[in-house]
């Protein structure tokens, strides 16, 4: 019999335990995800706003395909096609690649705060802007992506739970647009601005033509 109670026992336990680890696991915040084998660079401006001056980042150093970078409250430029594992705008950062395109690993885009995060991307005319990862947007945030002359993909684009208001993604075409995701567009406010007889389509919970917002 009491072999009996220590095995019920031990299974209340066992419960237990579980149902604890899954609700410390809902109540996490989502966390930056980070390449096993990368550095997470935040840009300091030291010397100049030039992306590719390794002065410019902390620690020391030009962030690559395995790193994550951050910027803060900077309007960074870039000469070169970028090439990134996840990108972090916040305090309204600014960030402008030019000529052949963005790409931005599992890692994702994040506008981690209640500013307006720029993706400037009126340098680049040939190749594509993707975001392989998920974008993630703090409420009451929003992220601004302009003017897009080229091919622009999204993953997944999500609100970051437990931040307060509304996150708002704005996308502006001067140029034929297609927004695809290959997962959920969930952010309470999607815009999408074209010019003139340019299209700008959302392949996910809603779907854009001309001006207008999908939820």
């Amino acid at each position: 019999m009491a072999s009996g109670q220590n095995g019920l026992r031990w299974w209340i336990q066992l419960i237990l335990a579980v149902l604890a680890l899954h609700q410390l696991a809902v109540l996490q915040p989502v966390p930056m995800i980070v390449s096993a084998a990368g550095v997470s660079y935040t840009f300091t401006g030291l010397v100049d706003l030039s992306w590719e001056n390794s002065t410019n980042w902390t620690p020391e150093g030009v962030p690559g395909s395995s790193d994550n970078a951050t910027i803060s409250g900077f309007s960074v430029h870039a000469r070169t096609a970028i090439n990134v594992f996840g990108l972090t705008l916040q305090t309204a950062g600014t960030f402008t690649p030019a000529l052949l395109g963005l790409t931005i690993g599992s890692g994702g885009l994040t506008v981690s705060d209640q500013s307006i995060g720029h993706l400037n991307l009126s340098l680049i005319t040939s190749g594509s802007v993707a975001v392989n990862g998920a974008t993630f947007i703090a409420g009451g945030g929003e992220l601004r992506v302009y003017p897009v002359r080229v091919t622009l993909s999204f993953r997944e684009i999500r609100q970051i739970p437990d931040t307060a208001g509304e996150a708002r993604l704005s996308v502006n075409a001067i140029a034929p647009l297609t927004l695809s995701s290959l997962g959920d567009i969930s952010v309470p406010n999607l815009l999408i601005q074209s010019r003139g007889d340019e299209h700008a389509h959302a392949h996910a919970q809603c779907w854009c033509c001309g001006v207008g917002s999908c939820r």
